[in-house]
């Protein structure tokens, strides 16, 4: 009978070191999303109160970074990608450490004209459990390098679906809202 219960110590281990790392990385897509839409709510809902953000230009409060970096990105840029990969986590009990590829897509259409902007970088983020919820608690950016290439004319979008957005001008967020309003019906 004692190998039946180990077993079960061991799979219950298991199913909740798959849930945080779950967790961690609904945390990550949800920033991203956050970012783009250019949402400050949805990107501070990634970080526990007290977090703060390193960003190399930026270090303190989270909830300073998020509201400023949406007021940026708004105004710098006229659309903008997070694309997350290769999340290497190593859980601490209800610590974490989380390092992420970031590739980061900005297109501007500035004074000197347009110009898209590939930044590669990762976040080494300090994520912490509270309450049964995971969240960063401190984020470190790390730049491994920025590409920006001039756009000599304007081209034109694709006919191929219907256009992106920032905040409630998305597609997305409609279709999110819709689905949650028939799941509480």
């Amino acid at each position: 009978m004692s190998n039946v219960l180990g077993m079960e110590n061991s799979l219950e281990i298991t199913v909740r070191e798959l849930k945080a790392r779950q967790d961690i990385r609904d945390v990550l897509i949800r920033y991203c999303r956050g970012a783009d839409l250019c949402d400050a709510d949805i990107m501070q809902s990634c970080y526990h109160d007290d977090a703060t953000d390193d960003h190399g230009f930026f270090h303190g409060p989270a909830n300073i970074f998020t509201r400023d970096a949406v007021k940026n990105l708004g105004s710098l840029f006229t659309s903008t990608r997070h694309i997350l990969s290769n999340e290497y986590v190593e859980l601490e009990g209800l610590n974490a450490r989380v390092e992420s590829h970031i590739l980061c897509l900005l297109h501007t259409n500035g004074e000197d004209g347009q110009a898209d902007i590939t930044a590669r970088c990762r976040y080494l983020d300090r994520f912490e459990s509270r309450g049964g919820v995971w969240k960063i608690a401190h984020r470190q950016l790390v730049s491994d390098g920025t590409r920006v290439d001039r756009l000599e004319e304007d081209y034109p979008r694709l006919n191929q679906g219907a256009p992106g957005g920032r905040g409630s001008a998305d597609p997305s967020v409609p279709f999110f809202e819709a689905a949650n309003s028939v799941s509480q019906a």
